[in-house]
């Protein structure tokens, strides 16, 4: 299963989110990895980058088990939230 977790034109006013996108799946990438390291088990599915999908950079979850598919969707819509709230609180502007 496929599921699309972010999608923005690439144009100087999403270049923040677009960053904020990459910097969680690098978080969640390096998360796995370490947790994988210590337990002997990856818990994440697999996240796809494409950096130009039609002028756009999107960001897609898949895997085969649905339930790790959903979960690894709200942990990166967790690690985005988190992104722009220390973003916001640096600029403050929250």
């Amino acid at each position: 299963m496929k599921y699309f977790v972010f999608c923005a034109a690439n144009i100087p006013e999403n270049q923040a989110a677009i960053a904020n996108a990459l910097k969680a799946v690098e978080i969640l990438r390096w998360e796995w990895s370490m947790n994988a390291t210590v337990t002997g088990i990856y818990e994440g599915s697999v996240i796809n980058v494409n950096p130009n999908d039609g002028n756009n950079t999107s960001v897609c979850v898949e895997d085969d088990s649905q339930i790790r598919l959903i979960q690894s969707c709200m942990a990166f819509a967790r690690e985005m939230t988190e992104l722009k709230y220390k973003n916001n609180a640096k600029a403050g502007t929250e």
